[in-house]
């Protein structure tokens, strides 16, 4: 059966023991999305992390001195992650959800790297999925780039994307995303943006062929302990066993007639069973 649902929603406490910047970044974090600060307007902003095109192009005429490129090292590459979130299926229960990288996918001799996250404000599998594979992804797209430009882009948000030019680099217009605007005076008077940005890829938003997964809390055995027929007949058994032993001695009898529950006592009259039948069925013996 497939559906469809709302991508992101937010379930969960703050804490306030935690600073304000804190849980907004946990909030952010729950959405796929970056806080970021406008120096203009003096606001707090939100950058949703999702397909995009580019909002500003790069070249050598726009960036100031050399371009910085790095990238992960495979060996440091993370190719599999563990969301831990409270799960609304099994009552808020704390749950898991992994995601790993396909082999195919991996390179040569890679070794296992897992990446752990938690969330609070996430009690949705699907959403705890899409966080997880957004996660993977993104990390593994790795190459960091790093460049100054001057003060006409300091509209530049974290969030945004962005295109690079380089003929070094054989760069036409390639796709990154920014990650952090650091801004700064020079003793000149001059205002220069420095900017590091990831690579983009759209691949790292596929999320199709998601599956939602059973996840229950009734593992068979009743709540109500009046369904439960082994359990009530082991309490009778249990009882039983209780009341013979009482029966057994004078003072628990005192006991059992003290609760309301009368206790006869048998004569024994000296009889034998033969007696007995016999007289019960008729015969010649006669009892005295």
């Amino acid at each position: 059966m497939s559906g469809q649902q709302q991508l992101f929603t937010i379930n969960g406490l703050v804490d306030t023991n935690k600073s304000v910047w804190k849980n907004l970044e946990a909030l952010a974090g729950a959405s796929a999305a970056y806080v970021t600060w406008d120096p203009y307007i003096f606001k707090y902003g939100v950058v949703i992390n999702e397909p995009g095109s580019s909002t500003r192009s790069f070249t050598d005429d726009n960036i100031i001195g050399a371009i910085s490129v790095t990238e992960t090292p495979f060996d440091e590459l993370y190719n599999s992650c563990e969301v831990r979130f409270p799960n609304k299926d099994i009552r808020d229960r704390m749950d898991t959800i992994r995601y790993d990288e396909p082999v195919a996918d991996r390179f040569d001799l890679e070794p296992e790297n897992r990446l752990d996250i938690q969330y609070d404000f996430v009690n949705d599998p699907i959403q705890a999925d899409v966080i997880a594979i957004t996660e993977l992804k993104q990390s593994r797209v790795n190459k960091t780039v790093q460049f100054t430009t001057d003060f006409t882009n300091m509209d530049l948000a974290a969030g945004d994307v962005i295109d690079i030019t380089n003929e070094l680099f054989d760069w036409s217009a390639k796709l990154f995303r920014v990650v952090e605007i650091t801004q700064t005076d020079t003793p000149e008077g001059q205002i220069i943006i420095d900017v590091v940005a990831i690579e983009y890829d759209s691949e790292v938003y596929n999320y199709n062929n998601l599956t939602r997964y059973s996840r229950v809390l009734d593992i068979g055995v009743p709540f109500n302990i009046k369904n439960n027929t082994q359990v009530e007949t082991t309490k009778d058994e249990t009882t039983g066993t209780q009341v013979g032993r009482a029966l057994a001695t004078d003072t628990g009898k005192a006991a059992i007639t003290a609760g309301g529950v009368p206790v006869y006592n048998s004569l024994d009259s000296g009889f034998t069973t033969t007696q007995v039948d016999t007289s019960l069925n008729g015969g010649a013996t006669r009892l005295v």
